[in-house]
């Protein structure tokens, strides 16, 4: 009698377990529905090659960039010194001349100090446009 209840209760005891088995073997296959779900719908990552891709082309540009700017700097700087000389060579002129109106030489040397500020400051706006620049550079 007491082998029969010992029986049962390992019968009743492994169809529990049999129960159990079965719930975790569906909330398994569910989990593992629901993952392949979830990576199919998420976007998959870069590859390092193709951001270590992406920021070498970066560079690229920036290093460009950075030489059109120091060529910018220097061809200013060329003009700057052409100009200063052509107007320095002008004032000269004026000044060593002979017999001329002394209002005309006023206003000619007015005339010129207007082009240089109107030259500085222009240098100034574009030296904004290069921080790497400034007035003093140019």
């Amino acid at each position: 009698r007491r082998a029969q209840i010992d029986f049962q209760n390992a019968q009743r005891q492994a169809k529990e377990w049999g129960q159990e088995l079965t719930l975790v073997q569906r909330s398994k296959e569910n989990l593992e529905t629901e993952l392949e779900k979830l990576a199919h719908e998420t976007v998959a990552p870069t590859s390092m090659a193709k951001v270590q891709h992406q920021y070498e082309s970066r560079i690229a540009q920036l290093e460009e960039q950075l030489n059109e700017a120091d060529s910018s700097k220097a061809l200013a700087a060329k003009i700057r010194e052409h100009v200063d000389r052509h107007h320095d060579e002008l004032r000269k002129f004026v000044m060593n001349s002979g017999p001329m109106d002394a209002s005309f030489q006023s206003r000619l040397l007015a005339e010129l100090k207007l082009v240089d500020d109107d030259l500085e400051r222009e240098m100034s706006l574009r030296s904004k446009h290069f921080p790497s620049t400034s007035s003093n550079d140019v």
